[in-house]
């Protein structure tokens, strides 16, 4: 887990220093060694957090007479990796053997990138050929950003170190119109800033010099969650085997690591499974660290849960972190800052206050649950109607609720109804009603045979996964911890996607395979739990407090004359979603 910058130009002479400059910047995201490669028409600098091999000889960036790598991340299965193809290797990294894989497939980049299982940005250079590739993993778990300026293209692991090269950012009011409705970050290659792009999930870019200097000559996707193909699963305990066996897998593999590991526990189904196959005898008999954030005398407040497993488990070493409410506005500016968008809610910055607690405990990789509530179909308000949406279309009307009829229409009418939706709702907030034209189609990015598995797609790569992700790098990477998410592998994916829903949905709960499957690993408190919540933080308490400078700083108010501001302010989502906007803006925009 890293993070670079760097640029491809005709001449790179006069780009040494902002290269430099750039890197320093993004420093937090590894501080234990930094280094640089400079030739004639490329430069990168490079920040490394060590994880894996701790010597000098994998540091980045990586090179030999003929390539240069620079990557962000971790790849997971690289002893297996290694296993199958033998290379001559100088290290124990995980990253010469992607150095070597890139290489083996230099000709067909996309087969290579479908070898790896983990989670990475990269810059691959070819310096005899001037070609540079940016690749990013399947579900975009690592960010690389991009943008051309003077014939050049110049690339980062966070926007914020590409100030040096652009001068002056400017808003990308589309985004900012779609976050302020739809709580949307990166579900596509825009940003929040203008000109800047990041490349896509599961997609590889091409960069060569031509007469006017840098330019794109490929783009292309190497892995298509929609195209997988469903089997026919009769026998269920096979089904329940076959998800335990790869899940288990999916997680001993995430505990390769040479520094300390942790995991992330706040009592929820997903955070536990995770913890329990870890430390259980019957399972992966590990010990284990966790963190868990509480909040003592809050009804929410999940301690209950997450002590029910770790009295179960003698190797798990339990860490509760209060979360104070003194803590949350001083940090708030250090979290847009680190973040580079607004944030949608409050339960951000609890996050970025427990992972500051965590660095202070000398942590330097956790494990989270992210994307299981996509994989496994938790957002039963979502997941539930689609799934029986899917039974209507099958004639099937036992057990249904009227909701289902809508999700069962064409993606074209329930985009209809949700513009509808979009208007009565957020018009009231926008003095020109006309810029709501700007907020995405909700229902139509990915499609699947069933409505579920659309949804689930959907969910994965634009409603939630991609804001949640971005969130969770940027405030780990803040305090250079990597997380890992075990229920991003992407076996775990295909194998889902291919199953009916019925191993998805049961009894009007989701996740009803994980639930099955380790039934026997995980306190009944937890499995039995019909409550869906997600990190908490209690908003409610903060929200009074926001303060209302925005309604009187004139330049913003310039800058988003489209916005109504008077009735921004009578609306505690919006009063939230506005100010933190601004603390954006002065981060970023406003030049003082």
């Amino acid at each position: 887990m890293c993070g670079f910058s760097g640029i491809l130009s005709k001449n790179t002479s006069g780009f040494k220093n902002l290269v430099e400059k750039s890197t320093k910047i993004i420093n937090h995201r590894g501080p234990d060694d930094t280094d640089f490669y400079f030739d004639d028409n490329f430069a990168v600098g490079f920040n490394r957090l060590k994880i894996i091999d701790l010597s000098s000889a994998a540091n980045q960036p990586f090179k030999d007479e003929d390539f240069v790598l620079v990557f962000n991340g971790e790849i997971y299965n690289y002893v297996e990796l290694q296993n199958e193809f033998k290379f001559n290797l100088k290290t124990k990294s995980d990253t010469e053997v992607l150095f070597s894989v890139l290489k083996k497939f230099r000709n067909d980049i996309g087969s290579g990138l479908n070898l790896l299982n983990g989670m990475f940005a990269l810059a691959f250079y070819d310096k005899k050929a001037k070609r540079l590739i940016l690749a990013r993993d399947r579900f975009g778990v690592k960010p690389l950003h991009y943008c051309f300026v003077d014939g050049a293209v110049v690339f980062s692991s966070e926007i914020k170190a590409l100030k040096n090269y652009t001068n002056n950012f400017k808003v990308n009011h589309k985004a900012v119109i779609n976050f302020l409705v739809n709580r949307s970050l990166d579900y596509t290659e825009e940003t929040f800033f203008d000109g800047i792009s990041q490349v896509g999930q599961s997609s590889f870019l091409e960069f060569g010099l031509g007469e006017k200097g840098a330019e794109k000559t490929v783009e292309k996707k190497y892995w298509n969650l929609s195209v997988i193909k469903s089997r026919d699963y009769r026998d269920e305990n096979k089904v329940c085997e076959e998800f335990r066996k790869l899940f288990l897998n999916a997680v001993s593999i995430r505990l390769r690591s040479d520094v300390p590991l942790a995991a992330l526990l706040s009592g929820g189904l997903d955070s536990s499974a995770i913890v329990a196959a870890v430390a259980s005898p019957d399972a992966l008999n590990n010990k284990i660290k966790t963190f868990s954030a509480v909040y003592p005398g809050d009804p929410l407040d999940e301690r209950k849960f997450a002590e029910t497993l770790t009295e179960q488990y003698k190797n798990i070493n339990p860490v509760w972190i209060e979360i104070k409410t003194e803590n949350f506005f001083k940090s708030l500016e250090k979290v847009i800052y680190h973040q580079e968008t607004p944030i949608a809610d409050g339960s951000m910055v609890a996050h970025f206050l427990l992972m500051e607690k965590i660095n202070e405990n000398g942590i330097k990789v956790v494990l989270t649950g992210q994307g299981g509530d996509e994989i496994l179909g938790g957002y039963v308000h979502t997941f539930l109607p689609a799934y029986e949406a899917d039974r209507i279309r099958n004639f099937n009307f036992k057990n249904f609720s009227l909701r289902a009829f809508f999700h069962s229409f064409p993606a074209f009418i329930k985009n209809i109804f949700r513009a509808i939706y979009v208007f009565r709702n957020y018009g009231k907030f926008f003095a020109e009603k006309g810029k709501l034209k700007l907020v995405d189609d909700f229902y139509v990015h990915f499609k699947n045979k069933t409505i579920l598995n659309s949804y689930l797609l959907n969910s994965l790569f634009y409603w939630s996964l991609p804001g949640f992700l971005h969130y969770d790098d940027r405030n780990s990477m803040a305090f250079a911890i990597e997380t890992r998410g075990p229920f991003l592998d992407y076996r775990l994916a295909e194998f889902m996607i291919s199953l009916p829903n019925e191993f998805k949905i049961r009894d009007n709960k989701g996740k009803w395979l994980l639930r099955e499957s380790l039934k026997d690993l995980i306190p009944h408190q937890i499995l039995d739990r019909k409550d869906k919540q997600g990190f908490y933080a209690p908003i409610d308490r903060w929200s009074e407090n926001i303060p209302v400078d925005f309604l009187i700083d004139e330049e913003f108010k310039h800058e988003f004359d489209y916005l109504n501001l008077q009735e921004v302010q009578k609306d505690k989502t919006m009063k939230w979603r506005v100010f933190t906007l601004w603390l954006w803006y002065k981060k970023y925009i406003k030049i003082d």
